[in-house]
């Protein structure tokens, strides 16, 4: 009996030191949150875009909801840098939280300028330093628009693969010419079989 007792005694005090353990976890968790938040916020309102989306992921990497700001400067670091569908998703996210008019305006001028577009290549155009081309007709004036076209180069170049939106325009991907249209139709080329 006695021996049970201290059993029961030394699983209980496990049990508090280990729920004591994940309490003190949870609140350096949340201690970081709050700084990055902070931090993200700040970079963003001294647009520092590549710092705020750094700054971003390692905030959603802490397994913590963002809040409405947090979503919003989110989304504005992935606009400035041409991830487009990054900013639609985030703005997504804050509309879900709080209605807002910018918010609102901001999926609907993506809605109505932007397509989605997948282009495909073989990887081994890379392995021959050969990057994939990736050509607009007219290059928008809007410096937005042209991010977005310099953010999927820069994907194709990286890994010969681009999975986003593209402004309003035609493209010839390859030799393959393409014509995006918002709210008409999704673009895919799959051209890895292609040399």
């Amino acid at each position: 009996m006695r021996a049970a007792c201290l059993f029961l005694l030394l699983i209980g005090g496990s049990a508090v030191a280990q729920s004591s353990d994940e309490s003190a976890e949870t609140e350096i968790v949340k201690g970081e949150f709050h700084r990055l938040s902070q931090e993200l916020q700040s970079l963003a309102h001294r647009g520092a875009w590549v710092g705020a989306q750094r700054t971003f992921l390692r905030l959603l990497s802490t397994g913590l909801s963002p809040g409405f700001e947090d979503w919003v400067a989110g989304a504005a670091a992935a606009r400035a840098l041409g991830d487009m569908k990054s900013a639609k998703s985030r703005l997504y996210e804050a509309s879900k939280l709080r209605d807002d008019r910018t918010v609102a305006d901001g999926l609907w001028e993506l809605r109505q300028n932007y397509a989605d577009v997948t282009l495909l290549c073989s990887s081994r155009l890379l392995k021959k330093k050969t990057p994939p081309s990736l050509h607009v007709e007219a290059v928008p004036f809007d410096p937005v628009q042209a991010a977005a076209i310099t953010y999927a180069k820069n994907e194709l170049a990286e890994d010969c693969s681009f999975d986003g939106l593209l402004p309003r325009g035609t493209y010839t991907f390859m030799e393959r010419t393409f014509t995006v249209r918002p709210n008409i139709e999704t673009v895919s080329l799959d051209l890895r079989g292609v040399r």
